[in-house]
Parts: C-alpha cells; structure tokens; sequence
C-alpha cells in the first residue's frame, strides 16, 4: 500500500491505494467540515449511490468502505475513490473539485513523494512548488465553480439532459456528443441495431432510472411519423461520468 499525504486549507487528507485502487480517509475529510463520515453514510441518496457503485464495480458494499480501528495513522473511515469523490460533493463544491484533481494526479502520476526534511533545500523547493500549485488550484476552483454549482443543481433536479449535453459538460477528450453515441453503443449500453431502436438505451437501463425515453410526433409529407428520443437523468449522467473515467478517458481542463 502506498500513502499520498495532500492539504487542503491547512487540513491533512491521505490518499492510499489499495491494489490498484485509491481510497481517501473519509474521516480527516469530514474532519475539516465538522462532521463525520457516518453523517453522510446513512443518508438515503448514500445508500442508493452505494449500491449503484457496488453493481457497477461488481463488489459487494463492504469492499468501498473500510473501517479500521486502532492507534495509528490508518485508523478511521476510509471510502474508495468514487464513493470519496461523491462525499467531497456532499461536504462542498470546492472541496469535490479539489478532491477530484488530486485523485486525477494520483491516477496518472502515482503516489506523491514529502520533502526530503534532512535536505533543508530540497524541503524548501518541495513546499515552494507546493505552494504555486496551490494558487493555481485556487484560481481554477473559482473558474470551475459555476460549472460545478451547475452541475449539482442538476444533480439535485428531476430533469433531463441529451446525450449530447451530458458530453458537453463532462468534457472528457475523444468522447464529444457523436463519439459518447459510439462508446455507449460499443458497450451495450444503447441498441446498436438499425431501426426504431437505434441509439436508444436497453431496457435496464431504463429501470435503473439512468435514461428515460420520450416520444414526440412529426408530420413528414402530410404523415404523422413518430420519434423516440434518450435523455439522461441525474443518475445516469452520474454513471456516465464514472464509467468513462474507469474506461481510461480524461476530462479537458477548461
């Protein structure tokens, strides 16, 4: 296992990967809002998101939280990368985009490494560069923050969105609104048959609440033709999110 010691306003937050797998210490993140992790575990939209992440990541709900008891740097409440990102949103927009780029580093880059504090140089380079990044992290917050407000107003709404405005705002490279189309068509996720069922989403997904389906009418040379059209719910643009990042795509920084 390896540890990632990141701050944020001052407050310790540890990252650990666990094979393969990034899990943050839930409870130094509700530490720094006053909380604690079981404030947010026993909600209902918790319980509902965990149970989605557990379907999708084909794991039981055990395996994205961990527990651990005792006196050392490991103990507390510790939830896998996508259950931690979802508590970050909970505890405030910033703090989920802050928590959501570093666990992006960490993805790409690994574990990163302290100063080296017997090399007094070295330390002060380490905390210097620390510091730049922190002000730029700072100002992208402000730039990201009415998209991130946006986004969970949506989040929070019964509304819907085109597959073609969940790509927009999501932003991921090489999954625009005519590749999103493709990938969730390679995937099984919408019919890739040609016909009245073409790009629209399979039966279980409609029940999973991820798509609805809307149907609307249009006079074609004096015929009334009829038309089915995908929209994604909340929840599904939730699921989209996550599964393009499992799939290996990046999102632009805008």
């Amino acid at each position: 296992m390896k540890d990632s010691i990141q701050y944020y306003g001052g407050s310790q937050i540890t990252f650990q990967d666990i094979n393969g797998v990034w899990f943050a210490n839930a409870t130094e993140m509700a530490k720094t809002f006053n909380t604690r992790p079981g404030d947010w575990l026993r909600t209902d939209a918790c319980t509902r998101y965990t149970n989605a992440l557990s379907e999708a990541h084909k794991c039981t709900t055990a395996d994205l939280v961990l527990i651990r008891k005792g006196g050392d740097n490991t103990q507390g409440t510790w939830m896998h990368e996508d259950l931690a990102l979802a508590f970050a949103q909970w505890l405030s927009p910033e703090f989920y985009i802050w928590c959501n780029n570093r666990i992006k580093e960490l993805l790409t880059k690994g574990s990163v490494s302290l100063p080296n504090f017997n090399n007094p140089a070295e330390a002060a380079r380490s905390w210097a560069d620390q510091y730049e990044q922190r002000e730029l992290a700072e100002v992208k917050v402000k730039e990201l923050q009415p998209k991130a407000e946006s986004y969970d107003r949506f989040l929070d709404s019964d509304k819907y969105m085109t597959i073609a405005d969940v790509a927009k705002t999501l932003h991921y490279e090489k999954a625009g609104p005519n590749q999103l189309f493709d990938i969730l068509r390679k995937h099984g996720i919408l019919s890739n048959q040609k016909g009245k069922n073409w790009n629209l989403p399979h039966q279980q997904y409609i029940d999973q609440k991820l798509f609805v389906v809307k149907k609307t009418e249009k006079e074609i040379n004096g015929d009334v033709q009829y038309f089915s059209t995908p929209y994604v719910t909340a929840k599904g643009l939730e699921r989209i999110n996550i599964y393009l990042r499992r799939l290996g795509y990046k999102q632009v920084e805008l």
